[in-house]
Order: structure tokens, then sequence, then C-alpha cells
């Protein structure tokens, strides 16, 4: 709130010139405080922002998440094939995990999992 020069020369008028110019001061300083205080337009939006930013980490951990099991599963096959003796039912699991890992891409990000059919993986 602007403090005119009529509000202040009624104040050193009712206070006193001494009591008047502390008072002033203080409005001043409380003027400055409040202008400094963010409203609650801007911390909604700053709110909003914040679960947008918190949304889009979500997917990309998803993704992300879902990458490292197909590789996992992929490095589990490469490994069962060359140290495991070749066992059949080790390796149909393998796939099928590999399965289930490119499906949860398919649901949490189309586009990652479209690159992953299209590029045969990572």
């Amino acid at each position: 709130m602007p403090i005119t020069p009529r509000l202040s020369h009624k104040l050193h008028q009712a206070l006193g010139e001494e009591a008047g110019a502390e008072f002033m001061a203080w409005m001043h300083h409380v003027d400055a405080r409040v202008a400094d205080v963010v409203t609650r337009g801007d911390l909604a939006e700053m709110r909003e922002s914040m679960r947008a930013d918190l949304a889009e980490l979500r997917q990309e951990v998803q993704v992300g998440f879902a990458k490292m099991h197909e590789e996992m599963a992929r490095l589990e096959t490469r490994f069962e094939r060359r140290f495991g003796g070749g066992s059949c039912r080790r390796d149909r699991d393998a796939r099928g995990r590999a399965a289930l890992a490119r499906e949860h891409c398919h649901d949490k990000a189309p586009a990652v999992a479209e690159a992953f059919s299209r590029d045969g993986g990572i």
C-alpha cells in the first residue's frame, strides 16, 4: 500500500514528529516485505509445474527400468547359452521376461516401445 504525503502529514500531526517518523519507517518496512511475499496464485502455479515435472520423471524412470529389464533378460539369455549348458527351459524363461519387458514398455511409453521394435532393442 503506497503511503501518501497526506497520510504521512496526518500521522506526524497525530503522533508527533518522532513517533510519526518511526511509524512511517515501520510502514515502509512492512510495504517492502509484502512485495517480497509470494502470492497464493504463484504457489499454485509452482505446485502444478512441480507435479508435471514429477509425472515426466516417473515416466522416464519407468521407461528406463523397462529398458534395463529387457537388457538383463538378453544378457541372461546370452550367459545361459554361453555358460549354462543350453537349458531350453531357461532360454525360454529369459525370452519370456524380455517379452514381458517389451509389453511393459508398450504400456508405459509407446514411442520408446516402437523404437525397441524397429531397432531390435537396445
